[in-house]
């Protein structure tokens, strides 16, 4: 029963809306757009110079929309500079999802939900459905950063340039290069699934627009503020202990996106057991 309520989900969450995954598609290849030009107008530079050029990589084009900023820092007189990509990609993510399970519930969910008789398949079939959708986004972002990089004359590797730490604007002691980015990049799916099936736990409660918001006050936060608690600081590459001798542990990241995922799933069963699904709104 479990599987025929994710192929469903997956026909009707995933493959139905796939104008999202288009439009999500087009956003990121501005981003990289954005990067690619800023690395032609410092070769344009440095040519001018006298000197050799840089030559981006995939993992920089990745990089550069994972990277975030440093903390805000009052005492510091350095100028916060906003993570607008960072935080645009992630609260595209968290409005994609945000209202096909409630949806689903007010429609033939319901139906599926009483010939089921048992209300938490219903709910482990959206939580099987959110996972795909994130790991899709995601792999989806790296394809098209690879893509990109084969077709603009970038290096294809993961790697992150030298240069790049001077164009991110993070604090703290870097560590040398090479700096190896693929615990991360296993670590941000996993870690970014928890906050999203967060907001969709949510939705048990309230409607869909305030689930939204507040996750959107919490990805703010995170973009501000420097804190464990704040667990999108995990997904910010600046503060990453892939940089920084400092920075956070993508480890520790994974550890706390399993411990909200099993809190999620389990408080969601019980939930979707007790709600009243004929007048859920």
């Amino acid at each position: 029963m479990f599987f025929k309520f994710l192929c469903f989900d997956i026909k009707n969450g995933i493959l139905r809306p796939w104008k999202k995954l288009l439009l999500a598609g087009s956003m990121l290849i501005l981003f990289f757009l954005f990067h690619f030009l800023l690395v032609y107008d410092g070769n344009q530079s440095l040519d001018a110079q006298g000197e050799a050029g840089i030559t981006f990589t995939a993992g920089d084009l990745i990089a550069s929309v994972l990277a975030g900023m440093a903390p805000f820092d009052p005492a510091s007189n350095e100028v916060f500079l906003f993570p607008g990509i960072w935080l645009l990609f992630f609260l595209f993510l968290c409005f994609a999802v945000l209202l096909y399970p409630v949806e689903n519930l007010n429609g033939i969910g319901q139906t599926m939900l009483m010939l089921s008789q048992k209300r938490w398949i219903w709910w482990l079939s959206k939580c099987g459905w959110c996972a795909l959708f994130v790991l899709i986004y995601f792999a989806g972002f790296y394809f098209l950063a690879v893509l990109f990089s084969l077709l603009s004359g970038g290096e294809l590797t993961l790697n992150i340039s030298e240069y790049l730490p001077g164009i991110l604007g993070g604090r703290g002691e870097f560590r040398n290069p090479p700096w190896h980015m693929i615990p991360f990049l296993i670590a941000a799916p996993v870690t970014t699934y928890s906050l999203v099936l967060a907001q969709m736990t949510l939705t048990l409660w309230v409607r869909p627009i305030f689930a939204y918001l507040i996750s959107c006050v919490y990805w703010l936060a995170s973009s501000y503020f420097l804190s464990p608690l704040l667990t999108g600081n995990y997904v910010m590459l600046v503060r990453s202990g892939v940089l920084l001798h400092d920075g956070l542990e993508t480890l520790d990241g994974v550890l706390v996106a399993v411990v909200l995922c099993l809190f999620c799933v389990s408080i969601g069963c019980w939930r979707i057991s007790r709600m009243d699904i004929l007048t859920f709104e």
